[in-house]
């Protein structure tokens, strides 16, 4: 009887004790979705676009906490006003952003237009409330001229969105370099990828519009990292009101600018650059004494600006000096060598197993430079009938690699045997073993043919590109004349066009240079994709836009 007393109770306190755990747990929060919703602006006092300002102070009310995120930067007075208004908050989160104005630091029948850029954003997730502006005019009118258009960006199919567009007053102190040490009188953003602006509430005047990139949310231009775009005439209004004005943002190329060489192998020393270097415009030269037997190859490194500059033999010496540039500028540099593992060379092949038939073979060595090869060391093979293949072979020294080009046919297997010693690296090593790669072009009817008619081409010569929607190029052709374009054998997927206006006949796109006045090279797009499917023929129209 106890011992079912006991057992009872023990029931008993154990079912309280779940209930009182369930009512704990169905008052405890469970997080919910989270919130992604920025704040909303619940009322301004005086009223957004308000006239005869009179007020010391601006109250803007939100339906949530928020905080000023880079106020400094981000909030942009038009015109500028001095002393600027104090902002606040400056701490705390608030639901209130207030101004406070010296009233004397405002001109007469002037409308003002605050920007608040993507400063505002709620206080516990961090969503903005991007691209605010409170306008007001101590007049009895506001300003009513406006001007538009849209964004580009040559090189790329898609613009970012968010792009800053701001105007300068031309009065007798303007300077192109305005841009880099001064904010703007008025300012807008691109909201959307449709990449359309509009600059409200403007005064009559003269005015130079420009567009930046604006990485840092400074609205001054930095090279270093902002595309820029500019309308190269003045802009009078009301003369212009309402106008469009399209523009072209580039990042410009940087002049040249060395960083300081280090050491990184017992016969290998980087040179890192800023700007832009080529096979045939750079140079590094030892200005050191050197043994007579003295030897080095440049070598540039993929997707880096960095300069390999490999040498041989080692020289015993407190330091070495060189010289460093392009055909503009040159610096002169200075390496304190030490001794460290020599490297060996490594040989590895691209592509690998199948091949394109536009696409050639390569062998290259990620570690050393080649510095010659044997072509008698070397047998090309067409597998399919064990006869010799017909090839053409070029080193490549500044991107060291050995470039095989050949004609592929359908159905073909090819083997590439390279010799012990058929190539040589710049220490005079060489590969000890037989090498083997083989390579196989995809059937044709695992690939595609398209044919290009395009409509609305605006001048020749161009560079006619199928880009992927993330703007890597796959095929182009170059056409100096009107002509039907024709990819033949590629691979199947979707595919945007672009064509290059080659202005300057160099086969590349050129980008522009701001103070110089010289814009970039223009560049279309096909609005839709091209989807092509495996074993089609397939014959498109395509109508360039109207710019």
């Amino acid at each position: 009887m106890n011992g079912l007393r006991h057992l009872l109770v023990i029931l008993f306190l154990g079912l309280v004790t779940y209930t009182l755990w369930s009512c704990a747990q169905r008052g405890r929060p469970e997080g919910g979705p989270v919130d992604e919703e920025p704040p909303k602006v619940m009322s301004e006092s005086p009223a957004n676009f308000s006239t005869l300002f009179r007020k010391k102070e601006v109250k803007i009310t939100f339906d949530e906490y928020i905080k000023l995120n880079n106020p400094r930067n981000q909030i942009i007075f038009s015109p500028p006003i001095n002393p600027r208004p104090d902002v606040h908050p400056l701490g705390p989160a608030s639901k209130f952003v207030r101004l406070e104005f010296d009233l004397d630091s405002l001109e007469e029948n002037t409308t003002y237009t605050i920007n608040f850029g993507t400063s505002i954003e709620d206080n516990n997730e961090g969503n903005q409330f991007p691209f605010y502006k409170y306008v007001f005019s101590t007049g009895d009118y506001l300003d009513s001229l406006n001007l538009q258009g849209y964004i580009d960006t040559p090189e790329k199919r898609v613009t970012d969105e968010f792009v800053s567009v701001m105007l300068y007053a031309v009065d007798t102190t303007y300077t192109d370099s305005i841009v880099f040490n001064e904010t703007p009188r008025y300012i807008t953003y691109t909201l959307d990828t449709t990449n359309y602006y509009r600059l409200e509430n403007l005064k009559a005047g003269a005015y130079k519009l420009r567009a930046i990139s604006d990485e840092m949310n400074t609205y001054k231009f930095d090279p270093n990292q902002d595309r820029i775009g500019f309308w190269e005439d003045t802009i009078y209004l009301p003369e212009q009101n309402e106008e469009f004005f399209n523009l072209s943002i580039f990042k410009e190329s940087l002049p040249f600018k060395s960083e300081r060489p280090k050491q990184e192998g017992l016969n290998k020393i980087i040179f890192g650059y800023r700007g832009e270097i080529t096979e045939a415009n750079h140079e590094i030269k030892l200005l050191s004494d050197a043994p007579e037997d003295f030897n080095y190859q440049v070598v540039k490194e993929e997707d880096k600006d960095t300069l390999n500059y490999w040498f041989t033999p080692f020289i015993e010496a407190d330091s070495l000096l060189f010289s460093f540039g392009n055909r503009k500028k040159t610096d002169t540099l200075t390496v304190y060598p030490k001794q460290l593992e020599k490297d060996s060379l490594t040989l590895e092949a691209k592509p690998k197993g199948s091949i394109g038939y536009y696409e050639n073979f390569k062998i290259y060595s990620p570690n050393v430079p080649i510095s010659r090869f044997e072509k008698d060391s070397i047998r090309f093979f067409n597998k399919s009938d064990s006869i010799l293949v017909d090839y053409d072979v070029q080193l490549d020294k500044f991107n060291n690699e050995l470039v095989f080009d050949f004609e592929k046919e359908e159905e073909v297997s090819y083997e590439i045997t390279v010799l012990p010693g058929g190539i040589f690296s710049l220490f005079e090593k060489t590969n000890p073993d037989t090498l083997n790669y083989k390579l196989k072009p995809k059937k044709h009817a695992e690939l595609s043919n398209l044919t290009i008619t395009l409509q609305g081409m605006k001048s020749h010569p161009a560079i006619v590109q199928l880009i992927t929607d993330q703007d890597e190029v796959k095929y182009e052709q170059y056409a100096e004349q009107r002509q039907v374009f024709e990819f033949e054998l590629i691979e199947s997927g979707r595919y945007f066009v672009r064509v290059i206006y080659d202005e300057n006949e160099n086969g590349k796109w050129d980008t522009g240079n701001y103070l110089k006045g010289r814009q970039p090279e223009k560049v279309d797009y096909s609005r839709a994709s091209i989807h092509v499917r495996t074993n089609w023929d397939i014959s498109e129209v395509i109508t360039l836009p109207e710019k």
